[in-house]
């Protein structure tokens, strides 16, 4: 028996016999909702026989209405559309249709994900008795509810737990925000309940609004004009703050837009940069969309610029000649805007400025000890849109923004759209040197090394190919010493340059053997040396050899890739000259930092630091003639070491780069690679490697004056300095610079620095070890290594530093002076004393010199440095007389007076740049004696020997 699929019934009529016994019962109706029987009475006669059943009537069995809101808006949601099914115990059925999202079991309705328009919704419910399912269907329309330009958030201010502020930017330009459109909502802590909220209010087209917590008080111009709102706890930290068109429980749901950076201490603001797809408002954050502001910033309701509270223009920043014009407004540019160059801007006239995006389509010149930064993205249009002249920086901010990276984000329309300018000073002969690197990218548009160095040549007025040379790190390896005893042992330089002129070997490679380089673009990040140009005047005549070079053409930007070196030489370092890529000067600190991993926290950078000293056949070097190694700069992060320093680097104009670690763009520089972890397997086998690839970022550039190019210490003033700079000033700790200066007024240098939580050991990422081969080298003892640099904990006055001095002149009792040249922190009031144990003598080292004369290749366990002169410090030195070393017949032996001997280690201290290389070495000894041959030309050593007793003892020896 069955009946309609629709579940619409309305009659069934069937007929039956049965052969029932009297006063049984002989039918059974089941499984029929409330069944109605309609049929005639039965006969008279044999009544309680059988019983005659037709026409029964069935009502349907269920029921079902549906019925959906007519519309919604499409920023909304329906949560539960069960809550609009009856009767309810029949919810619990299957949706479906646009916009229908299942979670867990429940079903919603997205009118976003549906889209404007009708959609229609089916809901179907299955019994547990086996019947076809009920089947309902409703329509519902999405309507856009937000207008065509809603508002956005476009700054947040947090400060401290009273001053917060929110500011509110109405987007329309024709249409005024009113009560009831809009909330401005809060969520604390991840919270995903509301913490608060506010109407927005009527805003003006265009306009904004500020709103601020219960207690804000500063800055002042904001708290007197500002709409209280209940910020509460807001602190800025893992809050987020939307604007919502509901208030309640659905708030986020209906959100239209969102802030869910980090604002503690500073005010975030939203760029107009962005690509026309991310402009706000939207309902993701995107920290790209937002840049920091000082709180200082925002208190100066002056500068006309979007940091200022209540203030915020969307729209490009054009200067016309005249002003920074907004849509007939004046205003300042900011680093949230993008700014438009349509008439002359010279940096000089009109001043340094920020940029979110720069499209220069006029002549845009950033002069001297001035700059352009910019978050984003530059273009040059037209012909001289950038000329960044000798000095000044553009400074380009990030590497990466909405996927499009490095390159990519500077555009120059040609070759002469951009241009840097870079001029040499203090150059006064022809064999003066300049470390160049280049600004330029590889892009076909730019000019190669012969346009650029023009000319090339022999004659009057020609860079001379012999002397113009490319650094090859790749072919860095130092086995040689032509200049030394015996012709063998190392210098610190790969002499095969001066002697095989094979550019698959040499490192210093003269363009004269590769000609083709100078049709060929310079490479980013690489480091390339020469003369100044050819003159009547010859080489060593003293003239203005001065000269300016032009870099013009796209300019390099983001991440510069440079591969670095390392070799196998026992007696050699893994030097690679690199060079800053970009057109404004780099902060060293945040490279050396980037890539420690790498390279040493070392940098030695040219900067001819020996007074008048020509290159001449005494030098160790790869040429005939060669410079003193001290010429060279070294630069750590905690502190300068410059041999020619006589005094504060403030009033010292002509180093070649500043205390902060401020290096100039078109400058190259020596860094030092890591030797892989546990060393080379063999050693001398000529084997060269990859390290890894040295990278240069944005992050490292800054807008600190670019000025310190190509100096020479012989110079003598810079009316230039002054405190032009954008970075927080250098953290003064408690630091020593400490000279030794013969009498001809040669001096070396070391430095100490005392600083909470470093190590009184030796550590490589903070002490620098003594550069060995010079003619006098100068160091502290205080740990198992000789230390040109060392760095100690937190400042104890009880602490004693021995300082040693290796003499490989020809002078054998020379006259020296040992003075304090400069001082920081604690030192500009605590005494220093230098004890010399031979004489006796305690000598305030902080009011005077202390001068002597020595003899002998080293002097060590003579003069240590003290911070108080009384009895109880000098009870407390003690001298290393627990090991005994002496050479017999070529050989070192070693005597221990108290623990065996485990291992003992000898170094050559003589040759230039060698950092104490390994020249012999013999471990698990065992014994109170041992014997290490070493051989003969290695006439200068340190013995490092290390007990079983687990102390380090470092010697040295002349033999």
């Amino acid at each position: 028996m069955g009946g309609p699929s629709n579940n619409d019934w309305e009659t069934i009529t069937f007929n039956f016999t049965t052969t029932a016994v009297a006063g049984q019962t002989f039918l059974y109706l089941g499984g029929f909702y409330d069944v109605l029987f309609d049929a005639p009475p039965p006969p008279t006669t044999n009544r309680s026989v059988y019983y005659y059943i037709d026409n029964v009537n069935l009502k349907p069995v269920y029921e079902i209405a549906f019925d959906l809101p007519a519309t919604l808006c499409s920023n909304t949601n329906i949560d539960n559309l069960t809550d609009y099914i009856l009767p309810v115990a029949y919810s619990n059925g299957v949706f479906t249709g646009n916009g229908v999202v299942e979670t867990a079991g429940i079903y919603s309705f997205n009118g976003s994900l549906a889209g404007v328009g009708p959609h229609t919704i089916t809901y179907a419910y299955t019994d547990n008795l086996g019947c076809p399912p009920v089947v309902v269907t409703d329509t519902i329309t999405v309507n856009s509810c937000i207008p065509p330009d809603p508002p956005y958030i476009s700054q947040v201010y947090s400060r401290n737990p009273k001053d917060k502020y929110v500011e509110v930017k109405n987007k329309d330009y024709n249409t005024a925000i009113a009560s009831g459109q809009y909330y401005l909502v809060w969520y604390q802590n991840g919270s995903s309940t509301p913490a608060g909220s506010v109407d927005l209010g009527n805003i003006p087209a265009n306009g904004t609004k500020v709103f601020k917590g219960a207690s804000s008080a500063n800055p002042a111009y904001a708290a007197s004009s500002a709409t209280p709102w209940g910020f509460g706890s807001f602190d800025g930290f893992n809050d987020i703050v939307i604007i919502s068109t509901s208030n309640g429980t659905n708030a986020y749901a209906d959100r239209i837009d969102i802030f869910a950076g980090e604002s503690s201490n500073k005010s975030m603001v939203r760029v107009s940069c962005m690509p026309l797809q991310y402009q706000p408002p939207r309902t993701d954050y995107d920290e790209q969309d937002w840049v920091a502001f000082s709180i200082t910033e925002v208190g100066n309701d002056t500068d006309r610029k979007n940091s200022i509270l209540g203030r915020h223009f969307s729209e490009p920043l054009e200067w016309n000649g005249i002003i920074w014009d907004d849509l007939g407004n004046q205003s300042n540019p900011d680093r949230s805007r993008v700014e438009l160059i349509n008439a002359p801007y010279d940096t000089a006239t009109y001043g340094s400025f920020e940029a979110c995006s720069l499209v220069s389509n006029n002549n845009l010149v950033i002069s001297s000890l001035t700059n352009a930064k910019v978050q984003t993205e530059v273009t040059s249009t037209v012909p001289n849109g950038i000329e960044v002249q000798d000095r000044g920086s553009l400074v380009m901010v990030r590497d990466v923004y909405y996927g499009v990276a490095n390159q990519l984000l500077i555009h120059s329309a040609t070759q002469s759209a951009m241009k840097h300018t870079r001029s040499t000073v203090g150059l006064n002969k022809g064999t003066d040197y300049v470390y160049w690197s280049s600004p330029l990218s590889t892009n076909a548009i730019n000019p190669v090394a012969g346009e650029i160095f023009f000319d090339f040549g022999t004659a009057i007025g020609q860079f001379d190919p012999d002397r113009f040379f490319r650094f090859e790190n790749q072919n860095f390896y130092d086995a040689i010493n032509y200049h030394g005893d015996n012709g063998s042992g190392t210098d610190g330089y790969d002499d095969d340059a001066g002697f095989n002129q094979n550019p698959a070997t040499i490192d210093y490679l003269p363009f004269s053997v590769i000609p083709s380089a100078i049709n060929e673009h310079l490479i980013p990040g690489r480091g390339y040396v020469t003369w100044p140009k050819k003159s009547s005047n010859g080489y060593f005549t003293i003239y203005d050899a001065n000269y300016t070079i032009t870099f013009e053409g796209e300019m390099n930007n983001g991440e510069v890739f440079v591969p670095v070196y390392r070799n196998d030489a026992a007696l050699g370092t893994n030097l690679n000259l690199i060079g800053n890529p970009y057109p404004s000067a780099i902060d060293l600190n945040v490279l050396l930092s980037e890539n420690d991993s790498l390279i040493e926290p070392l940098a030695l950078i040219w900067g001819r630091g020996v007074l008048d000293d020509d290159p001449n056949n005494t030098n160790p070097g790869p040429e005939a003639l060669n410079y003193s190694e001290d010429n060279f700069l070294l630069y750590n992060p905690t502190m300068i070491i410059d041999p020619a320093l006589s005094g504060n680097f403030e009033f010292n104009p002509a180093l070649p780069i500043d205390e902060k670690g401020t290096l100039a763009s078109c400058q190259s520089f020596f860094v030092r690679a890591l030797d892989p972890a546990g060393g080379f397997a063999t050693q001398d086998t000529g084997y060269i490697e990859e390290a890894g690839q040295l990278v240069f970022k944005n992050k490292m550039r800054t807008t600190r004056a670019n000025n310190t190019f190509a100096r020479m210490t012989n110079r003598a003033n810079n009316e230039d300095e002054d405190d032009y700079d954008d970075d927080d000033s250098v953290i003064s700790n408690d630091k020593l610079w400490v000279n030794l200066t013969d009498a001809n007024g040669y001096a070396v240098q070391l430095g100490i620095a005392f600083q909470e939580n470093a190590s009184v050991h030796y550590l490589q990422s903070e002490d620098i070890k003594a550069v060995n081969g010079r003619k006098y080298n100068f160091y502290t003892q205080s740990t198992s290594e000789d230390l040109i640099i060392d760095v100690q904990d937190a400042f104890d006055m009880d602490k004693t530093i021995p300082l040693g001095i290796i003499n490989t002149s020809d002078n054998v009792a020379p006259n020296f002076s040992i003075s304090i040249p400069k001082k920081e922190g604690i030192f500009e009031t605590q005494p220093v004393f230098l004890e010399d144990i031979k004489l006796g003598i305690v000598h305030n080292l902080t009011d005077t010199p202390y001068s002597f004369t020595t003899s002998g290749a080293i002097t060590e366990g003579r003069f240590k440095l003290l911070f108080a002169n009384n009895s109880t410090i000098l009870a407390k030195q003690n001298t290393d007389n627990q090991i005994d070393i002496y050479s017999l017949n070529g050989k070192v032996q070693i005597l221990s007076k108290t623990s065996n001997i485990r291992e003992v280690y000898v170094s050559d201290i003589y040759t230039p740049n060698s950092s104490g290389i390994l020249v012999a070495k013999q471990e698990k000894i065992s014994s109170k004696t041992a014997t290490v041959e070493v051989p003969e030309q290695f006439k200068l050593i340190n013995v490092k020997v290390v007990l079983e007793d687990g102390s380090i003892h470092n010697k040295k020896l002349y033999r």
